[in-house]
């Protein structure tokens, strides 16, 4: 299967992940989404380059307040 495939997943697991922590009032960990994208996508072959540029891409597209720059 091509990457194209799981990136709804992807972008899924990132989704809950984030608002998830922002729910709970918790710092969202740049880290801890992507543990969490590895857990509940395991077949997704995504780089950790990868999932951090999509990442970002979602605070900036979803209006997420996270800093980015906080790891």
């Amino acid at each position: 299967m091509s990457e194209n495939f799981f990136a709804p997943r992807v972008v899924a697991s990132v989704r809950e992940c984030v608002g998830a922590k922002i729910k709970a009032n918790a710092p969202v960990s740049i880290r801890d989404c992507i543990n969490h994208v590895r857990d509940s996508v395991p077949e997704s072959q995504m780089t950790d380059d990868d999932l951090v540029d999509l990442i970002a891409s979602l605070v900036v597209l979803e209006k997420w307040p996270i800093d980015l720059n906080s790891g």
